[in-house]
């Protein structure tokens, strides 16, 4: 599973294509998504969400804060040097 604070300071989760839950076995059927399923992926939604409220106030906003700027600078200084060499290849033959 991956976790993520957004800049709302809000946890957000991400499971893996490869997370699973329940009794795992060598052999199983797949049931598609069906009123059945729904329901429950319904139910595991909200108790994930509330896993994650739980959790809300430890994150250290003041650092994210900062993080989230400096991630921003980054992004914004970035030099696509790829970008950069096709140009010049382009420049150069024509």
């Amino acid at each position: 599973m991956r976790f993520y604070v957004n800049s709302k300071y809000k946890l957000v989760c991400a499971p893996d294509y490869s997370d699973k839950f329940g009794d795992k076995t060598v052999s199983s059927l797949m049931i598609n998504t069906c009123s059945f399923t729904r329901q429950i992926e319904e139910e595991i939604n909200q108790a994930v969400e509330e896993v994650l409220k739980r959790y809300e106030d430890k994150v250290p906003k003041e650092l994210v804060k900062e993080l989230l700027e400096e991630q921003k600078r980054q992004v914004r200084a970035s030099y696509d040097t790829s970008a950069t060499l096709t140009e010049a290849f382009e420049d150069e033959n024509n």
